[in-house]
């Protein structure tokens, strides 16, 4: 019966997030403001505006920046528009517009479910997806990319798992893996770091032999890893990222050359899976090769400057590794992959020396990598052209904060903070399934090392039992899991956090792990799907194991709803109607018109703030130039070059920590207590 209903459950499902969503558009401006969590929703809306009014791609309109993901800009120009006329009405707009791309993405998911599982478990995930205060607090009510970003990766995931199942092997194979690569432009710019998952994808979509996407996907970790683990056996994790700038150069030439000499000494022909002797000794030569070759660059690397320092012996430790890594991967393959004979031949990797099979394999790569390749190329020529980087400065700015002492955090100290395992959700792309020992160690109020022995043994039980439901239908899970193209949304998901921990970037945030928490739901959907396996498996009644469902989305309806009842309350106190404004109203009555203020964040203070301009100094959404002049510690120059009146912010912020503190010493005047923070006078040097 669902099952001809499902027209009627998306219209019922996308009236239930727009009437909900409402509640928040209508509600009074204060608690609008609710709905905005992160002040860097304000970057994207103040450059927005600036766009608008013909200031260029700027923030603060004296500089040029780039500090942000272009889609989510393009689609907040037109609607930041009207913020000359009402700087509330664009804000009501987001939320609708976020609100659509919620209702969308729940829908793409339910479709992307129904093509494996059954139509209870789609639409339990589908509402779980849509109204969890867990899920919706990052992919909608923050005001960033996040919500755009979330509708693409399932609509590419959606025509991924349609591509697996209809066209493969069709006559159609080259035309849909185009339309998958220019539906991978918009991924793409949604958010720049997917490059990892579109990459990955692509790999996992031309290499068609389970084998071969067992053996390439594996050997793509174990690469990143065996560097990692070269350059922590070496130097510690403290130290490691001294030399971090050489390890992740590593890392990426170490794909490269690992991945052609395994291809060229055949370690992903049919026999290597059968690991005799003659099998070894091509693993132990290119494994060798690789070394040498990896060795070699590497040296060339640091004379010609490609990285500021580099240890050697890490080199000697990654070839130890990777050779028990590659020979240990493959002997797991031969327990769990199917074989395949020598002269079946699919792709480069069974015969790379074979022209033929390089043309054929070529064009589907062509199809697919091309088009979001091209377009993140123009891209980037552009923002060099504009900007004068090719790169997010923001980004610059978060690895360069990694070397400081500073209050924006610190790279990961431990192995398990490197995994991502850790009970912060800013820090943690798998906070979804590790909050929940995180949790109960806290309800059971365990402290010490009772807490992290508990916490620790808690997470392996979940670990599991998670294991334990995904086998209880083996074939069923199997299938399930290369259609829905999980292992390479989990792979590249990896090489996302790794990009991110592994190189000392800081002040991560929930917004950057939407892959990874995408890629948890549709494994919770796997395991929904085998618990009601097993239920009919004891012969509970077909009304009992609905109701189940039934119930589980009324909770998931109710905790939505006190969620946003408690976000964005329509009753509230004359007293506090403008108390969003405290910030900006206390600047406009102890500064003069035209004032230029320096500020550690600054979003909303610059969208709020009239007859103003605020400068963001923490970098983000500033110049290029202004992050090079703050790295050489020339910041009061800058500073001085544009005219800077006050600086805003918090007091132990501006006078102890790195960058600001030898910025602004002996060059501020303390002047009132502003909504919480310190309005300093700028003391000019010149």
């Amino acid at each position: 019966m669902i099952k001809r209903l499902r027209p009627s459950f998306e219209l019922i499902l996308i009236l239930l997030v727009v009437i909900s969503h409402a509640y928040a558009v209508f509600s009074p401006a204060n608690s609008l403001i609710n709905w905005y969590t992160t002040d860097d929703a304000y970057y994207y809306f103040k450059v927005a505006q600036n766009i608008s009014e013909g200031y260029g791609v700027t923030f603060d309109r004296i500089g040029r920046t780039n500090g942000f993901h272009p889609l989510w800009m393009l689609i907040c120009i037109p609607i930041f528009a009207l913020a000359r006329f009402d700087l509330i009405l664009p804000l009501r707009l987001v939320v609708l517009v976020l609100a659509l791309l919620n209702a969308g993405s729940a829908v793409l998911l339910y479709r992307l479910l129904k093509i494996r599982l059954s139509s209870w478990t789609a639409v339990l995930t589908a509402v779980f997806w849509a109204f969890s205060p867990r899920i919706h607090g990052v992919t909608t009510t923050l005001g960033m990319e996040s919500g755009v970003n979330a509708f693409l990766t399932i609509l590419l995931f959606y025509k991924a798992a349609q591509y697996e199942e209809r066209h493969k092997s069709s006559k159609r194979k080259l035309k849909a893996l185009l339309l998958l690569g220019m539906l991978a432009v918009l991924v793409l710019f949604s958010r720049l770091d997917n490059i990892f998952l579109l990459i990955i994808l692509g790999l996992w979509l031309l290499f068609e032999d389970q084998r071969e996407r067992f053996l390439v996907l594996g050997d793509v970790v174990l690469i990143v890893v065996s560097a990692f683990l070269a350059y922590v056996t070496r130097l510690g994790i403290d130290l490691y990222y001294f030399y971090s700038d050489s390890a992740v150069f590593m890392m990426f030439a170490a794909l490269v050359i690992k991945l052609l000499m395994y291809t060229a000494f055949g370690l992903y022909r049919g026999d290597v899976l059968r690991l005799g002797w003659k099998q070894l000794s091509r693993i132990a030569m290119a494994v060798t090769v690789a070394g040498v070759l990896l060795s070699v660059v590497m040296i060339i690397g640091a004379r010609v400057g490609a990285f500021p320092r580099m240890t050697r012996l890490p080199l000697l430790f990654d070839w130890l590794i990777t050779l028990l890594l590659v020979t240990g991967w493959r002997w797991i393959g031969s327990r769990f992959v199917a074989q395949k004979s020598d002269d079946m031949v699919s792709s480069p990797l069974q015969s790379p020396f074979s022209i033929a099979v390089w043309k054929h394999w070529l064009l589907g790569a062509f199809a697919y990598f091309m088009p979001w390749m091209a377009a993140l190329l123009i891209y980037m020529g552009w923002s060099q052209w504009y900007f004068g980087t090719a790169s997010p400065v923001s980004g610059q700015i978060k690895r360069w904060w990694g070397t400081l002492y500073t209050v924006y955090g610190k790279p990961a100290k431990s192995f398990s903070d490197v995994l991502g395992i850790t009970q912060d959700p800013d820090l943690s792309p798998w906070s979804l399934l590790t909050e929940i020992p995180y949790r109960l160690g806290d309800a059971f109020k365990w402290s010490g090392k009772t807490y992290d022995v508990g916490v620790a043994v808690l997470g392996l039980v979940l670990v599991i039992l998670l294991i334990r439901f995904l086998l209880i239908n083996r074939s069923m899970s199997a299938r399930t899991l290369i259609t829905f193209n999980l292992p390479p949304l989990l792979v590249g998901c990896f090489l996302q956090v790794a990009h991110y921990k592994m190189s000392g970037y800081v002040s991560l945030h929930t917004w950057y792990w939407i892959a990874e928490m995408f890629g948890m739901v549709m494994l919770l959907a796997i395991v929904i799907e085998n618990a009601l396996i097993l239920m009919r498996r004891l012969q509970l009644p077909l009304l009992m194991l609905r109701g189940v469902v039934v119930l589980s989305i009324a909770l998931i309806l109710v905790q939505f709803g006190a969620y946003l009842n408690a976000l964005t309350p329509w009753r509230v106190a004359p007293e506090n109607r403008e108390a969003y404004l405290a910030g900006a109203l206390g600047l406009e009555q102890y500064t003069e018109r035209e004032a230029l203020i320096g500020s550690t964040g600054g979003g909303s203070l610059a969208y709020f703030t009239r007859e103003r301009t605020i400068v963001n100094m923490d970098g983000l959404i500033s110049s290029y130039q202004y992050f090079q002049m703050l790295k050489t510690g020339q910041g009061a120059k800058y500073f001085d070059s544009i005219g800077l009146d006050y600086v805003y912010g918090g007091e132990y912020v501006i006078r102890n920590s790195e960058p600001y503190v030898d910025v602004f010493k002996g060059r501020l005047k303390p002047i009132e207590i502003v909504a919480g923070s310190t309005l300093f006078r700028y003391l000019s040097g010149e």
